[in-house]
């Protein structure tokens, strides 16, 4: 009996452990569930949040805002854009926000305590859209060329004094003794085109390969590098959707001394492949635009019609049987050559560019003596 009675006590506080196990890894799957609960809920609100952030920094046209985002530091955020749709998010959350609408330029992974955000406008060559550049003052810009009257480099580094992140290099020995300085990712801008042919700054080969890249500047496009082991591998090249900063350049709005928005896009884009998915949503608007534009050329044609000017200096900038190029031909060819550019025709982007170009003359001619397009 007292066997028996051993061996019933035994089974009893074995039925005890097992029944008290399984309460515990029922309770303990209760918190861990809820604090993924939590975290997704917390997830969601601050992209939720970092979006209207975003939007509002988007349309303050020509501003710079320091978005703080401390309670984030730990957390790395990402950027991508994939055919015509930005999203962003918490690097491995499940969170994210997409856009299809503006284009938004950035590093493909941001950690920081703190995000700029700057908007600038983007005339093609009307405003087309405002373009927005998000980046921290954990990234490094190192600015590097041998002409040191670089006008886009000065506007640059003046822009981002305040942030501190951007710094000149104006020697080869200033970009061979380069450090990263603790800073997240260092992204190397240039105007000299063989700068890819030579070895990545002894002290940044240490870091991670994507914590280092290069985009090299090149008239009218830039190509893009990522740092491999000791030296620079190519990740493509984009055109620049750029009409330059020469004595006719206008921004649409009178401003004759803007920056070019196009070409800090592509300093500010992590990829190639991200520069040209946000152009594809400037072009949808260009094309959404050029419409109103040739209702606004109908409407002068009726005015100087009106005035009696049925032929004249005018109507010849308008619309003209000559073979003088006009506004007329010029806007439904700008409309044309955007949608080929956006689809992907061989050819239409050069064309696009050339054919804005056209028009943002022909405006300015038309200017002087008449009224202009826009």
């Amino acid at each position: 009996m007292s066997s028996k009675a051993q061996v019933q006590v035994t089974f009893h506080w074995i039925y005890v452990v097992l029944a008290g196990a399984v309460i515990l890894l029922f309770f303990a799957g209760m918190v861990v569930r809820q604090k993924s609960v939590a975290e997704k809920e917390l997830t969601s609100e601050v992209v939720r949040i970092m979006e209207s952030i975003l939007a509002g920094a988007g349309v303050s046209e020509k501003t710079k805002n320091v978005i703080d985002t401390s309670g984030l530091a730990d957390l790395a955020l990402y950027f991508s854009c994939t055919e015509g749709v930005g999203e962003f998010g918490i690097l491995d959350g499940s969170s994210r926000a997409q856009n299809a609408r503006d284009p938004l330029f950035a590093p493909q992974v941001i950690k920081s305590p703190q995000l700029v955000a700057w908007s600038l406008p983007y005339a093609f060559p009307f405003k087309v859209i405002d373009f927005l550049y998000v980046t921290a003052p954990t990234i490094k810009y190192a600015v590097f060329s041998l002409n040191p009257s670089n006008d886009l480099f000065d506007d640059f580094e003046e822009e981002f004094r305040d942030v501190g992140n951007v710094v000149r290099l104006q020697t080869p020995d200033a970009y061979a003794s380069l450090a990263s300085e603790e800073y997240f990712h260092v992204r190397v801008v240039t105007d000299v085109a063989d700068l890819h042919l030579q070895s990545v700054p002894l002290q940044l080969r240490s870091l991670d390969d994507e914590e280092v890249s290069l985009v090299e500047l090149l008239e009218e496009k830039a190509v893009y590098y990522q740092k491999k082991g000791t030296m620079w591998q190519q990740r493509g090249e984009v055109e620049i959707f750029s009409l330059g900063n020469g004595d006719d350049f206008s921004d649409g709005m009178g401003d004759s001394s803007a920056k070019d928005p196009a070409v800090f896009a592509a300093i500010f884009a992590g990829t190639p492949e991200q520069y040209r998915c946000n152009m594809q949503k400037a072009l949808w608007r260009l094309e959404l635009l050029v419409p109103l534009y040739q209702k606004k050329e109908e409407r002068l044609e009726w005015h100087y019609i009106g005035e009696g000017e049925s032929t004249g200096t005018c109507m010849n900038f308008l619309t003209s049987n000559s073979a003088r190029k006009n506004i007329e031909d010029t806007l439904t060819h700008l409309k044309e050559s955007a949608e080929g550019c956006r689809r992907g025709s061989a050819g239409s982007c050069t064309e696009l560019i050339a054919v804005a170009r056209e028009l943002r003359i022909l405006n300015k001619e038309m200017g002087l003596d008449c009224i202009p397009l826009y």
